[in-house]
């Protein structure tokens, strides 16, 4: 089975574990969001990553590109701890845009 795992801030992170996530990596530099997300697209047991708006925002226009162009894993990216909900997309609406399937 495929896993699911975080990269964003330490209270997300604590969150993301909380809610069942076993791998949640906690980044508070644009060095450490891009070798956590450089790490997990390298692997293959992992089918979703659930990133901060923060943490996509200081990634490289190329880990940017590459996030864009691959198939597995479906990154979706959240609001963060930064992140104003009231300029952020539902989680449903993230997840149809990222998948294509609307969750009911």
């Amino acid at each position: 089975m495929d896993k699911i795992i975080f990269v964003g801030d330490s209270d997300s992170a604590l969150g993301f574990r909380l809610a069942g996530v076993a791998e949640a990596h906690s980044v508070s530099t644009s060095e450490e969001a891009e070798q956590a997300v450089q790490s997990v697209l390298r692997r293959n047991d992992v089918g979703i990553m659930v990133l901060t708006q923060e943490a996509m925002r200081t990634l490289s226009p190329k880990t940017r590109r590459l996030i864009r162009d691959v198939a597995k894993p479906v990154v979706i990216e959240v609001p963060g701890k930064r992140d104003t909900s009231s300029q952020s997309e539902s989680l449903a609406a993230m997840v149809k845009k990222a998948i294509g399937v609307e969750l009911k």
